[in-house]
């Protein structure tokens, strides 16, 4: 038997006994804790359909997995969910468009409760750039494997067919997306989608974008995709040195997390993470997208560092549109929601060392309740406040920082 790394952890997973409900609860409440504890309120679950520990990358989700949804849902009803959750169904790349029929099932019975809903679809359009395992997909072969980019078994007018239907169906569609060749194929099938169906209207998103081509940088703004990025990775450490260097295309690692040109290139720039794999700590991220400052120094270019202002939107306004809640989230404005934490210091004011070690002091969630550091809830109010309410993108995590307004 011969397996890719992804292919092989699955086989794995498929030895482990299921997680029973009870825990699957236990878990998502102190997740929860986890999160309020750094303000965050809300996250996006991309693969919300697929319970913990089971296969997930070769895996074919149908209408009957029903993953977290069911728990997340039966601990909003109880007003025990302290967030908000947009989850995602995970699908496979080499899915058929049917495969969405069962995804607007899914959708059709976990909408109903305001603070758990599935918008979307999640997937995975590579792996990860890293030696050993490899299987980002990129335009130039491995330099210590010949020959070989990634997986080249994508079968084209099937994936644009996929993705057309779920915008048809005004899902949202979410791509893993390390190397630049794997941006090409997502942003691809979105040009499909936008040619078929014109403009929908729906923000679809890429994330990670380790690797990005010059050419891919204007089609963001002009298909309407956001660039959702784990900048906190954006510095020079031991993963972006002796598990890249030597084995990738010197050309590919010249703008690794290319965030300053997405920008000047006018792409939607939304704050992320991959907790657990990292810290959800949003301010960690910012500091790392304005400095490039990892353990071992400074990744270049400068070119690529990011503005404070323009980070702290990327966990604001932009992250609520990614996730499909700007409606409801993502600025001070009458009739949308509030989640308030206060911080110890002026994030607009304070030195970017000082903005990165601030501590939450208290975070306000949108049914009036106040937690503690200690997630100790004991207060309730009815004002309008600042906020900073975090969405992250749950078991990759992505990690998102919304101002809201009270509603009250």
């Amino acid at each position: 038997m011969v397996l890719s790394p992804e292919g092989a952890w699955d086989y794995v997973l498929k030895a482990i006994p299921p997680v029973d409900d009870g825990k699957i609860a236990q878990g998502i409440l102190a997740g929860t804790q986890e999160m309020n504890r750094f303000g965050i309120t809300a996250w996006m679950d991309p693969i919300s359909n697929v319970r913990p520990l089971a296969p997930v990358f070769n895996a074919h989700p149908g209408r009957e997995d029903e993953g977290l949804l069911p728990a997340y849902t039966a601990l909003a009803q109880a007003g025990k969910l302290n967030a908000h959750v947009t989850g995602l169904a995970l699908v496979n790349i080499h899915s058929t468009p049917a495969v969405i029929d069962d995804v607007v099932a899914l959708r059709e019975k976990f909408s109903h409760t305001p603070d758990v809903r599935l918008s979307g679809i999640k997937i995975f359009q590579d792996g990860v750039i890293e030696y050993p395992a490899q299987t980002a997909k990129l335009s130039e072969a491995y330099l210590n494997r010949p020959g070989y980019s990634g997986d080249d078994t994508l079968d084209k007018k099937q994936f644009c067919q996929l993705i057309a239907k779920v915008d048809a169906e005004h899902l949202i569609a979410h791509f893993h997306a390390i190397g630049d060749r794997a941006v090409t194929e997502a942003l691809d099938g979105i040009a499909c989608a936008r040619q078929q169906n014109g403009d929908s209207g729906i923000l679809h998103s890429i994330t990670h974008l380790e690797v990005v081509s010059p050419q891919s940088l204007p089609r963001f703004p002009q298909l309407n995709v956001a660039a959702s990025m784990q900048l906190l990775w954006a510095g020079k450490d031991a993963a972006s040195t002796a598990l890249i260097d030597g084995k990738v295309p010197a050309p590919l690692l010249k703008n690794l997390y290319p965030a300053g040109d997405l920008y000047r290139h006018h792409a939607l720039i939304a704050g992320a993470s991959d907790w657990p794999v990292s810290s959800p700590n949003p301010l960690l991220a910012i500091y790392t997208a304005v400095t490039r400052m990892g353990e071992m120094g400074e990744l270049p270019p400068a070119s690529e560092k990011m503005h404070r202002e323009a980070m702290l939107q990327a966990y604001t306004l932009n992250a609520a549109k990614v996730i499909g809640r700007d409606k409801e989230i993502g600025s001070i404005e009458p009739g949308k929601s509030a989640d308030l934490v206060l911080f110890d210091r002026n994030l607009e004011k304070v030195s970017i060392e000082k903005l990165r070690d601030a501590n939450v002091v208290w975070t306000m969630l949108p049914v009036n309740r106040f937690i503690r550091r200690n997630n100790a809830l004991y207060y309730s109010c009815q004002y309008q406040a600042l906020s900073w309410g975090l969405i992250i993108e749950g078991r990759e995590y992505l990690a998102v920082k919304d101002k809201q307004a009270l509603r009250g």
